[in-house]
């Protein structure tokens, strides 16, 4: 497509963390291993999302099918794990009962977001590559599969573009769903944001009767002293002054 700069895939959505998995490092109680998000992506995932690179280096040619089992850590993941980022480089993991895999980089945190509340969290997470695939999603038997396919693009596309050219790679492939970014954001916070709007709502109102409540009571209150602000008044005294005591009475 005209215009694409960087496309890849993911196994989940922006502002979804992943699937929980277990991570064994050989150091943890082995009855009560962590458990931290896994996602598996394409070569070219971080560098399209614009996730940095901290340590080590991110998948390539070499993490095929027939490489060593690779994977890589995010920055929470690695100070969870084992300190730092750069000592988690060159480090083993276990996920699940799946063979061991080396960690050959560590890259910068993603937002994700609680269910149905505007909280941001940093989830700590391993991914892996595409190509190799992590056993605990890997099905040989299944007939069709879901990613999550991530463009940028220098110029507008339309959803049309994108259905025409999903066929020329791949006659089986089909287009399911197709968002921007921001919509996905404005879909994960519609809920809590709704709620946060509807509250303003109440206490604006509350705020509005309370102040129709103290005009009423600052009101009574000069109505009952109408004959003792005239005498004042006829005796000199200052505007001011009585509206600082009407004030001060009615607080």
């Amino acid at each position: 497509l005209p215009g694409v700069r960087n496309v890849a895939a993911g196994s989940s959505r922006p502002l979804n963390s992943g699937a929980p998995v277990a991570v064994h490092t050989g150091t943890e109680d082995p009855g009560n291993p962590p458990r931290i998000s896994a996602q598996e992506v394409t070569n070219e995932f971080f560098d399209t999302l614009g996730i940095p690179l901290l340590a080590g280096r991110v998948f390539d040619e070499r993490d095929s099918p027939t490489g060593a089992p690779v994977t890589i850590l995010n920055a929470r993941a690695a100070h969870d794990l084992f300190g730092s980022p750069n000592t988690a480089v060159g480090r083993r993991v276990r996920l699940n009962d799946e063979s061991w895999r080396e960690i050959i980089g560590v890259v910068g945190n993603v937002r994700s977001t609680f269910f149905n509340t505007l909280e941001w969290k940093m989830d700590p997470i391993v991914y892996g590559p595409a190509q190799q695939g992590f056993k605990t999603f890997s099905n040989p038997t299944a007939t069709s599969f879901a990613f999550h396919v991530h463009i940028r693009t220098d110029r507008p596309l339309t959803i049309a573009d994108i259905r025409m050219a999903a066929p020329s790679v791949n006659p089986r492939a089909a287009v399911t769903d197709l968002r921007l970014v921001a919509a996905i954001v404005q879909e994960a916070t519609r809920q809590p944001a709704f709620r946060m709007r509807l509250l303003l709502g109440f206490a604006v109102i509350s705020l509005l009767l309370a102040a129709i409540g103290t005009f009423g009571l600052v009101s009574q209150a000069v109505t009952q002293r109408r004959r003792e602000i005239a005498v004042r008044l006829a005796l000199g005294a200052e505007h001011a002054a009585i509206v600082r005591s009407i004030v001060r009475r009615a607080m």
